[in-house]
């Protein structure tokens, strides 16, 4: 008797598991990326990115990749630091720094370097400064790879591979893809 309950209740849930899959899943509209982020850099990503010469659509599809939004986000390269800048003749600090990934589109403080920025980090935290020097960035590799598959891989691995044809985080290119075909269609 208890075991014919446990199956009837599996059973329905099995089926209200199945019916939710069809009702709020499989017959979703598109996403509308206006109602899913709040795309509140969107004028200054168009007008930077026109100063480049991009496609806003693509910095913005890696700006919500990197960072949602998120103006104050920040991530420690450890790999990054223990592979190349562990070995520079920098002070501890500066090398530190530029093992950081900063604000809105990650930047890192050693691309930004190379990339000709002198201010201190602290300023990559402001959006419109941030979006320019990415955007900056971007065009470098455009200008390099002339491919927007390996610029996308390369912003966010480095151009060593992707300067090689070789893709090495197709994962991370398919989901910047897909955000700037919703920009795309929204």
């Amino acid at each position: 008797m208890k075991n014919e309950k446990i199956k009837i209740f599996l059973i329905i849930f099995v089926f209200l598991f199945i019916e939710y899959l069809n009702l709020y899943v499989f017959k979703m509209e598109k996403i509308n990326f206006k109602e899913v982020y709040m795309r509140k850099y969107e004028e200054t990503v168009k007008k930077v990115s026109e100063e480049y010469g991009l496609d806003w659509k693509l910095v913005y599809a890696i700006l919500m990749q990197e960072s949602m939004e998120n103006e104050k986000a920040v991530r420690f390269e450890k790999e990054f630091f223990k592979r190349y800048l562990d070995k520079l003749d920098l002070p501890m600090m500066e090398k530190l720094k530029r093992s950081f990934s900063y604000g809105l589109m990650q930047i890192m403080g050693q691309t930004a370097r190379e990339i000709g920025f002198q201010d201190d980090f602290e300023y990559l935290f402001n959006p419109e400064t941030n979006i320019r020097w990415a955007c900056k960035y971007l065009k470098k590799l455009f200008d390099e790879l002339k491919s927007e598959m390996l610029v996308i891989s390369a912003y966010n691995c480095g151009i060593s591979k992707p300067k090689q044809g070789i893709i090495p985080n197709p994962d991370y290119v398919s989901s910047v893809l897909m955000k700037k075909k919703i920009l795309e269609e929204g």
